[in-house]
């Protein structure tokens, strides 16, 4: 793990990211048979066995040895499938994916409508393909949020602390190999102050 140094006023912090384990599954055959994935073009690929036999059928993901397709999107959680937890369990969460949510009164008053609304609802969620995620819905500012993640900051922290990291750093450079100049951070932030929020919305 690397370490940053930023320099802010007269002190100068050290900070890292915060990663989660990814899942990586394997392709394969519908029979489970591990495939190597081989680039033919710049957007091209083909599949073979290790032997180098050309596999051209459909293409699945191994999980323990055992061949699985696509999931589906989840459309329905039932009673049994959701529990109504603590909001900072839900705020702990790293999130992958944000959604505003419009909810009925039924959770409203499980959880509150009120910025001091202190529950959340929890439950296990797919958006298709191969995701699988925590999922928990919440108050925030009068709103709702559904996020989506697979692992809690808290946890993520525990480890950043016990690994022992780079004592590489890497420095802000103003200048690239060739002579551009850098992107100005303050130029970034006053673009994206510019972009109308909404207007691939409408």
């Amino acid at each position: 793990m690397t370490i940053y140094e930023l320099k802010i006023g007269s002190d100068t912090i050290r900070y890292m990211p915060l990663k989660e384990a990814e899942l990586d599954l394997p392709n394969c055959d519908k029979d489970g048979k591990e495939l190597i994935k081989e680039q033919i073009t710049k957007s091209a690929y083909k599949f073979k066995y290790a032997d180098g036999t050309e596999y051209k059928g459909t293409i699945y993901k191994s999980l323990n040895g055992t061949a699985i397709d696509k999931g589906l999107k989840t459309k329905e959680i039932k009673d049994s499938e959701f529990e109504i937890v603590d909001r900072f369990e839900a705020l702990d969460l790293k999130p992958q994916h944000l959604y505003f949510v419009e909810l009925s009164n039924y959770f409203k008053e499980k959880i509150g409508d009120k910025g001091t609304a202190s529950k959340a609802v929890k439950f296990n969620f797919s958006n298709g393909q191969y995701s699988s995620y925590t999922a928990y819905i919440y108050n925030y500012a009068n709103s709702f949020l559904m996020v989506l993640g697979n692992a809690y900051i808290t946890e993520l922290i525990a480890e950043a602390k016990e690994k022992t990291p780079k004592t590489q750093t890497k420095l802000n450079e103003l200048k690239s190999t060739d002579g551009v100049n850098k992107v100005s951070v303050l130029a970034l932030a006053q673009a994206r102050k510019d972009v109308k929020k909404w207007e691939n919305f409408t």
